[in-house]
């Protein structure tokens, strides 16, 4: 299967045993984020335990959130520093889809990573096209860059939607002919 749709799975299994809870904080940004990405017994830990990686919930060179392999910890570095060789899935959580969406699909363009994943919300209902403006322009810079036909044929970028009004989350990965829907 996938690596992106295994992610997809796991998020969706882990955003809906939240629901709830999610439900509460969406229209709080900071507290939002913090559930989704912060310390230990967050989203992103769910997620990482179901693919079976280990996660990094801190910023580590920009990125939001590191699953890695076990294997890929570097020992003997400095005390109170982390360090790694391997990364399985670079993550970021972007609350403002129309604003930062591109600077965070930048950075995964030079992130070496199995499989980099950017959640985000789009501000309209369920449904809400990839084809729309914000998602033509994301597609012109992947599709433009050194890495796009690699990103196309390894489908490894992936975009998850969550749509507040009726929990719902959609994935697509980028293809260099348009976006493909998964999940």
């Amino acid at each position: 299967m996938n690596t992106a749709i295994k992610f997809l799975n796991a998020w969706k299994k882990a955003v809906n045993e939240h629901k709830e809870e999610l439900k509460k904080k969406w229209q709080n940004p900071t507290e939002f984020t913090n559930f989704i990405k912060g310390d230990n017994g967050t989203i992103i830990f769910d997620v990482a335990r179901e693919l079976k990686l280990e996660c990094y919930p801190k910023d580590y060179y920009f990125i939001d959130a590191l699953l890695y392999k076990k294997e890929d910890i570097v020992d003997g570095v400095v005390a109170n520093t982390f360090g790694i060789t391997g990364i399985s899935v670079a993550f970021e959580h972007e609350n403002k889809f129309d604003k930062h969406l591109y600077t965070e699909t930048c950075k995964m363009l030079t992130v070496c990573a199995d499989l980099k994943v950017i959640v985000t919300y789009p501000q309209g209902p369920i449904g809400y096209k990839p084809t729309d403006t914000v998602m033509d322009f994301i597609h012109t810079i992947i599709k433009s860059s050194r890495h796009g036909d690699q990103i196309s044929e390894l489908e490894n970028l992936l975009f998850i939607f969550g749509y507040q009004s009726d929990f719902e989350w959609e994935g697509y990965v980028f293809k260099k002919e348009g976006w493909k829907q998964i999940g």
